[in-house]
């Protein structure tokens, strides 16, 4: 943490307008490498790596900073300089405080806490941001049912990534798309943390073969996705505990939250349900993505989504189990191998995603052989990696050992603040499994490997992930021998 955390200058905070840095009270803890500043949904797990260090006051600070964006912006910036206010990220602030209260108890804390985490809410459910979308009503329900997406206000490319975004846009234009589409899109794709991702390409239309799809066909504003509105569940279930801790007898804040979470998951069940697992809506084909990923599965449990009322949810986790995405060094992002062109596809495994997954399927009966070896087969390919590199990384291969990920707009970072967290969460995470217990034969099928590396098996081929390495992949080889449906409003 020494070495990933920063203090601004006084002079940052006397000459604002001489930086570009958005000025913050107290120190922060950076994710690493080429990110020297704070980035939102990144210090969640930054948080919870402090809290297992005890750095109380530090997580504390941290996340007191990220309120007074709220409370300066009206949301929190995808990150800590002035060219992100343009869009956010993520809404993890919520969570961040939840990790807190539970460490601490602080009512007083909490209360000072809860103004802001209520205007971040508004700031998502506004009807002026875009980032509400009124979905047809199904069923005979006579609710108006939203769902959220991800939308920035750019209409011009990224300032960090000018050239990439003017180049991305050109190729586009051969498509016939308008550039300030494609830069509206390339941004609402860094709002949502994946940047970038099969997820929100044509490859999820179903039109193309998975994998094959560029840059250029971008939309992320027209995909409805599982993990933001899992998120946006788990806000205002949250929500509703601080109101009841705070204020037993003030029913109607409670009720406020408790009702949008419950018209939430209903909507949710209406639009995002396949039949067995969650998946992302496309507005733009009107149906279901094509693009099986790990936030179908992981955010939804994280958030204490399980399926329709009534579901059992032993079929959620067969799905789970039979989707490909249990790999032998943890969780793949996705079903998809992209060729490297983008880094949230298979074959990169990404801390966040992971302790999601684990912490998720600790909130399911029967799932604790599954858990603990998710959480095993990922520290020791943790501990594998660092051997090998003498780094903690952003991300890694989900299929070789000690191998970190590639792909994307830039070269793998090293640090790195959420696979810190990640690896200390689960370091103390209890093992579900007692050594007297007996293991369900099919979670023992699924976790023998032949090779004893891990736990979990290399997925059978779907004719998704049969290609030669990229040119990502190549490069990383050569680093790692280095180192040894309607808008509200537009």
């Amino acid at each position: 943490w020494s070495t990933l955390g920063i203090k601004h200058k006084r002079e940052v905070h006397d000459f604002q307008h001489r930086h570009s840095a958005l000025p913050r009270k107290n120190g922060m803890i950076v994710p690493g490498g080429r990110f020297r500043e704070m980035y939102y949904w990144d210090t969640y797990w930054v948080v919870r790596g402090l809290l297992v260090c005890d750095m109380i006051d530090s997580a504390r600070g941290i996340v007191e900073d990220l309120a007074n964006m709220v409370m300066e912006f009206g949301f929190i910036p995808n990150g800590g300089r002035i060219y992100y206010l343009d869009r956010s990220q993520p809404p993890m602030l919520t969570a961040m405080v939840q990790e807190i209260y539970k460490t601490t108890c602080d009512k007083q804390w909490l209360a000072k806490m809860l103004p802001s985490l209520e205007k971040e809410y508004s700031f998502w459910m506004s009807s002026h941001g875009g980032r509400l979308v009124e979905m047809p009503r199904l069923g005979g329900c006579r609710e108006r049912q939203y769902l959220n997406i991800y939308r920035s206000v750019r209409e011009t490319p990224r300032p960090e990534s000018y050239v990439e975004d003017v180049e991305t846009a050109k190729e586009a234009q051969g498509l016939g798309r308008a550039p300030m589409d494609v830069y509206r899109a390339l941004a609402s794709g860094a709002e949502s943390g994946w940047d970038f991702t099969t997820r929100w390409l044509e490859d999820g239309t179903g039109r193309v073969e998975p994998g094959t799809a560029n840059l250029a066909t971008i939309d992320t504003c027209h995909v409805i996705p599982v993990d933001l509105n899992s998120i946006l569940y788990h806000m205002e279930k949250t929500l509703a505990f601080f109101h009841s801790e705070l204020n037993a007898e003030n029913l109607v804040a409670f009720n406020k939250y408790e009702t949008a979470s419950q018209q939430r998951a209903l909507t949710m069940h209406s639009w995002l349900w396949v039949g067995t697992s969650y998946r992302d809506y496309r507005l733009d084909v009107g149906t279901h993505s094509a693009i099986e990923a790990l936030s179908d599965y992981a955010v939804p449990l994280w958030a204490g989504l399980k399926g329709p009322g009534g579901f059992n949810p032993e079929i959620l986790i067969n799905s789970l189990k039979r989707s490909g995405l249990l790999a032998l060094c943890g969780a793949t992002t996705t079903a998809v191998d992209s060729g490297g062109r983008t880094q949230w596809d298979a074959p990169n495994a990404w801390p966040p995603l992971n302790l999601m997954l684990v912490e998720g399927l600790d909130r399911i009966p029967g799932t604790e052989a599954l858990g603990d070896c998710l959480c095993e087969t990922w520290l020791r390919n943790n501990f594998i990696t660092w051997q090998r590199t003498g780094f903690m990384h952003e991300k890694y291969d989900s299929f070789e050992p000690g191998r970190f990920g590639a792909g994307g707009e830039y070269e793998p970072q090293v640090g790195f603040g959420w696979s810190n967290g990640t690896a200390l969460a689960l370091l103390v995470r209890e093992t579900r499994v007692k050594t007297e217990e007996s293991v369900p034969w099919g979670d023992v099928q699924v976790m023998q490997t032949p090779a004893r590396i891990g736990n979990l098996p290399r997925p059978a081929s779907r004719g998704l992930m049969i290609r030669s390495p990229s040119n990502s992949q190549l490069k990383q080889q050569q680093m790692q021998q280095q180192v040894s449906p309607t808008w509200i409003a537009a």
